[in-house]
């Protein structure tokens, strides 16, 4: 049983996979809550965004659960233990669009165009906007897994100079230079010209980024958010771009969301603002149905599954 949100539909690209992929298995779509609690009751295996204990209660058969998404914060793992349910995740269908949105973010920070797309708004002229490069810039990947590795793969592509922050402090990837673990991510903050955050919401990595640790970078060093917005609070974003202790900064997530309309934040002329959006893709379930295959012809062989959390 495949649950979607209406924003993400299925698509012709992800109704082939269905079509050739589980041929010989019954699935079901819904995009519903009603749809949903009448499929549940005889439901095996459980693709979604979402699972609550309510879902839990109806679903005696159930024995696998697949997020449709990488980060799995909303997920109440105890639910999964008790009930003996397999819970994965879909690590790896994010890294292309949000690789891409990196990439983009960081263009459009050394080219000002924020400043360019404000001026056309008030029909305003100005040639004398500085404009720089990222090639031959360093890159700071504070996460280096499959969308950090694929976002360093893509920055080396543009002559860019990756090191990062990984569990291991080791990386074999010809495309990144150093790799260093979460005790010296000082040396990353040091060393970057772009500081990309892409570490997942644990206790070690709440409120990180303090301003202290911003004012190790340099004063014309960027930083961009596509992980989670706990790592450094909203007063310490505003302090540190009001102040511009550093140069500037793209966020798709935020301490609090949906970010308040009356956050200071919103009047920043040194923050590109987008809505929790960096992950999201046309082909989003197809991309997460790619991902699910690979495993779920590894559960109907009794081989080893990939991307188990519970």
């Amino acid at each position: 049983l495949l649950f979607h949100s209406k924003k993400f539909p299925i698509t012709e690209e992800a109704r082939n996979i269905m079509d050739n992929e589980f041929k010989n298995h019954k699935i079901f779509t819904v995009n519903s809550r009603n749809a949903l609690f009448q499929e549940l009751p005889d439901t095996d295996i459980f693709l979604t965004g979402v699972f609550t204990k309510e879902m839990t209660d109806i679903s005696k058969k159930l024995k696998w659960v697949n997020a449709l998404s990488a980060g799995v914060d909303n997920f109440d793992l105890e639910l999964f233990r008790k009930n003996n349910i397999i819970f994965t995740n879909s690590t790896g269908m994010h890294k292309v669009q949000m690789s891409e949105y990196a990439i983009m973010s960081m263009v459009m920070l050394v080219r000002n165009m924020n400043f360019f797309i404000k001026n056309q708004h008030n029909s305003i002229w100005n040639p004398e906007i500085a404009q720089n490069q990222i090639s031959g810039k360093t890159l700071g990947i504070l996460g280096l897994g499959s969308i950090g590795r694929e976002t360093a793969r893509k920055a080396d592509f543009m002559g860019m100079k990756v090191i990062g922050v990984n569990t291991s402090g080791i990386s074999s990837d010809d495309f990144i230079e150093k790799a260093y673990t979460l005790k010296d991510i000082d040396i990353v903050m040091k060393n970057s010209d772009f500081l990309i955050n892409l570490l997942p919401s644990r206790e070690e990595t709440k409120y990180l980024l303090t301003v202290e640790k911003m004012k190790l970078m340099k004063k014309n060093a960027y930083f961009i958010n596509m992980g989670r917005g706990s790592i450094i609070s909203n007063d310490t974003l505003y302090e540190v771009l009001k102040n511009n202790v550093i140069a500037g900064a793209v966020c798709d997530v935020f301490e609090t969301e949906p970010l308040s309309p009356d956050s200071p934040l919103w009047q920043l002329e040194n923050l590109i603002i987008t809505p929790h959006i960096c992950g999201n893709s046309d082909t989003y379930i197809a991309k997460a149905l790619r991902v699910f295959s690979d495993n779920f012809q590894n559960y109907i062989n009794n081989k080893k599954m990939f991307n188990v959390i519970s």
